[in-house]
């Protein structure tokens, strides 16, 4: 797979990255999250990535790893305008989740 992506790229670098041996071991918890990602078309908010138990840590491992990416979205909640942050798997991510 990582033979398959131009050298240099960003995509070539993240998956080296994330196979790398040495590093630290997220591979369940952020598996998981990116099962939760991938099976939420619209992405997933913060509120229901803690319901299925992943930590803040592995979530935002996944952004700065660029498996995920987050925004922060308008929502209509109780009669007001509040802000959420969803986050959303990458092309890197579902390769990654692939493996």
């Amino acid at each position: 797979m990582l033979a398959d992506l131009p050298e240099g790229s960003t995509e070539a670098l993240m998956l080296a990255c994330y196979d790398r041996p040495g590093m630290p071991d997220h591979s369940d918890e952020w598996r998981r999250a990116l099962g939760v990602l991938a099976s939420s078309p619209e992405g997933a908010t913060e509120a229901l990535l803690f319901a299925h138990g992943l930590l803040y840590k592995a979530i935002t491992g996944l952004v700065d790893s660029g498996l995920a990416t987050s925004t922060i979205e308008p929502f209509f909640a109780d009669g007001r305008i509040v802000e959420v942050m969803r986050f959303r798997i990458t092309d890197a991510g579902r390769k990654a989740l692939e493996r």
